[in-house]
């Protein structure tokens, strides 16, 4: 019993441990068509497969001048999969909904 329950102990141990902080920014500034795109919702993310969610890291909006900042960190076993999202509707007079821009 006492050697199950260290194990356990040790194994909970390692897990933790090899868990590391992983940080990532994104700065930049959004235009629609030549004009700044103002107040556009921004998102940083880690994006994650299986079980695991979607981590959000940090999110905003951009300025007068279409300006961003966003940085954001998480604990994460492997190496994170930052993925930066703008949700916009630049250049869609025909729709009243937002659109979701993921850049390459």
């Amino acid at each position: 019993m006492h050697f199950w329950l260290l194990f356990l102990i040790l194994g909970v141990v390692t897990f933790s441990t090899a868990m590391r902080q992983q940080a990532v920014a994104v700065k930049g500034k959004l235009l629609c068509g030549t004009a700044p795109a103002r107040n556009i919702r921004v998102k940083l993310w880690d994006e994650d497969t299986g079980p695991d969610p979607d981590d959000l890291l940090a999110q905003g909006y951009t300025d007068d001048q279409g300006m961003f900042m966003l940085q954001g960190d998480t604990a994460e076993l492997t190496t994170i999969d930052p993925v930066f999202k703008a949700y916009h509707d630049c250049n869609d007079n025909l729709k009243d909904e937002e659109r979701e821009m993921i850049p390459a």
